[in-house]
């Protein structure tokens, strides 16, 4: 806040005479800041707080005393961090001066000097206004610069949490006045957000929450700003494939998801849920006034050179909006075969089921399992200027050269079944069809699959053989899909020991029971532990685990004559399927998995 409360009398002293009149110091200590004063240059106010004659606080008080400047409280909540940022870390340090505001064509300048005319003129001169110089205390003028500058307002050590330490700003800050701001929106018109207390508390006002309004800019926050860059880059950095904002009733926290398990990363104040959620929405195209019904969107978002695609989904929650945001491998590197962890009896049967001229090859297996990556190596196997690959997905995980991607939009009318229809339509060589949902789609899969065409895809079931009973049981024919069906790929992700930290230990008979084994000898398996590598879970990162089915003649005709399952797995066991249990055991007793993992993610 401006201040200027001038008393004649102590207007017409110089600064070191008001001191000394006011007894706050005596004419020995002014003559001793004089000459500290010619010896190292600056103002004799600065001098006298140097020596520690005097406090800064006194020296604002005398100041304002003399009226000949303004004074303001420097504070966070005053700052436009925007403007100040681009004034400049080295201009501000410089200087010693923190923009503050700008105001009818005035920007206003916290100074350590506001008298500096030679200071002014070069700040007037960059900023291209009038300059208003105000004086703040030296320590509070480092401390705006800290805050705007370090890290986007965060200082973190080497090695520490920005998302951490964003938050314990949060958690700590309470500033005492309330902003009211304006928010453009469509169509025309205003939507009012009130900034109270809290510095990222946003509260929408005066709007209809059923209307749809497409919200075209929104005012920069920057703690929420920098509070959402945080997670997301840290959760890119740290290996996340989702992040989860869940806010409850006295907190909002933040999980992430890593190598299939989750673990909090933060909680903030509960306030800060709604601009949190506020600005995700904004990123990925949402409606921010819609907080009752669950929204759906896709963003991206940039760690250093690398873009990263975010999947976004919004729900209503008894406490408030939560949401969890996927993170898709747009910036990660592509795999290929050769990087999928496959045996070379794996890696060769996969080689040839994709070597057909046609037909139709799945993956299969639950949400999270690795399905998309699989089917992206074996995309980039198949690979070919002579060939017209177009894939049909929702999202598009990962932009791949040379090859037409096209993202399904439901609520638009693209569904898979159309867009499945249309890209037949493209004369392509291969098709990639992001997931089997209905009965639609697994027909003109199945037919495009019969007309000359590769086909790739993913459907939901437990193991490789049950895949073929629940195409059946879509409306697929047996004589079709015994025509077609080239190989099914079934997967799991089992989370991976680490290997600084692990443990051997000897499996209990029951366990061993269980899994179908009896005693085993000369085989060592290994338990977790937890360290400071794996952040103390025992497992660090992911390993796949394979049930490679071929489709053989004899397979095929027992698929066209309709036969069951269990004689299908029957045939499929004789002649060398190796199943999802037996390659986790073979990792078991490799040391990169439990067994524990082994018997809960396989049956």
């Amino acid at each position: 806040m401006v201040q200027k409360g001038p008393n004649r009398k102590s207007a017409q002293l110089p600064i070191g005479a008001y001191f000394v009149e006011s007894g706050k110091i005596t004419r020995e200590q002014l003559e001793e800041a004089l000459e500290h004063k010619r010896t190292s240059g600056g103002k004799i106010g600065q001098a006298l707080v140097q020596l520690g004659f005097v406090t800064e606080a006194d020296l604002t008080n005398a100041l304002r005393q003399q009226g000949r400047i303004y004074c303001i409280n420097l504070s966070h909540g005053i700052l436009n961090s925007t403007l100040a940022a681009e004034f400049g870390e080295a201009q501000s340090r410089r200087h010693r001066a923190v923009i503050v505001n700008r105001i009818a064509g005035y920007t206003t300048v916290a100074m350590e000097d506001p008298t500096d005319i030679y200071a002014i003129d070069e700040i007037q001169l960059r900023v291209g206004t009038r300059i208003h110089p105000v004086f703040a205390e030296p320590s509070s003028i480092d401390e705006a610069i800290d805050y705007i500058f370090s890290l986007d307002g965060v200082r973190v050590d080497r090695g520490g949490s920005s998302v951490e330490m964003l938050a314990e700003r949060a958690r700590s800050e309470a500033a005492a006045s309330s902003v009211a701001l304006d928010l453009p929106v469509n169509p025309g018109g205003k939507m009012r957000i009130k900034r109270d207390a809290n510095p990222a508390t946003v509260e929408l006002a005066g709007i209809d929450q059923d209307e749809q309004e497409q919200v075209e800019e929104v005012v920069d926050d920057k703690p929420v700003v920098n509070l959402v860059r945080s997670i997301l880059s840290e959760a890119f950095r740290e290996g996340a494939s989702d992040i989860h904002l869940e806010p409850g009733p006295d907190s909002f926290t933040v999980r992430f998801r890593i190598d299939g398990s989750c673990y909090e990363k933060t909680t903030v104040p509960v306030a800060w849920a709604r601009p949190v959620i506020a600005r995700i929405k904004i990123m990925a195209s949402l409606d921010i006034a819609q907080r009752r019904l669950p929204q759906d969107g896709r963003t991206q978002f940039k760690v250093g050179d690398t873009r990263v695609d975010l999947r976004v989904a919004t729900t209503p929650t008894i406490h408030g909006e939560g949401a969890v945001l996927r993170i898709l491998d747009g910036g990660r590197q592509l795999e290929d075969l050769s990087s999928l962890n496959l045996r070379d009896e794996q890696r060769a049967k996969l080689s040839k089921i994709i070597r057909c001229r046609e037909g139709f090859v799945l993956a299969t297996g639950p949400t999270g399992s690795g399905k998309t990556t699989t089917l992206y190596a074996l995309l980039k196997e198949l690979a070919d200027p002579e060939r017209k690959i177009v894939t049909l997905e929702d999202p598009v995980e990962n932009v791949l050269a040379g090859i037409t991607q096209i993202n399904a939009n439901p609520k638009a009318g693209l569904t898979f079944a159309k867009g499945l229809r249309s890209i037949l339509r493209q004369d392509p060589d291969i098709v990639l069809v992001g997931e089997i949902r209905d009965e639609e789609t697994a027909g003109i899969a199945v037919e495009a699959s019969m007309t000359g065409h590769i086909v790739l895809s993913t459907l939901h079931t437990v193991g490789a053989v049950e895949s073929i009973s629940r195409l059946a049981d879509m409306g697929v024919e047996p004589y079709l899909l015994g025509d077609t069906l080239k190989g099914v790929i079934a997967q799991r992700l089992l989370r991976k020991l680490c290997t600084d930290c692990r443990k051997p230990m000897t499996p209990p008979a029951e366990l061993l029971a269980e899994l179908g084994l009896g005693a085993v000898e000369g085989a060592t398996f290994f338990e977790h532990v937890g360290c400071e590598a794996c952040r103390h879970t025992g497992y660090k990162g992911r390993v796949a685990i394979y049930e490679i089915l071929e489709v053989d003649p004899e397979m095929r005709a027992l698929v066209q004559s309709n036969a069951n399952t269990d004689r299908i797995h029957e045939h499929a066991l004789a002649h060398g399927l190796e199943t999802l249990r037996t390659d986790g055991l073979r990792k078991a007793v490799a040391g990169e998995v439990t067994l524990n993992d082994v018997l809960s993610s396989t049956s």
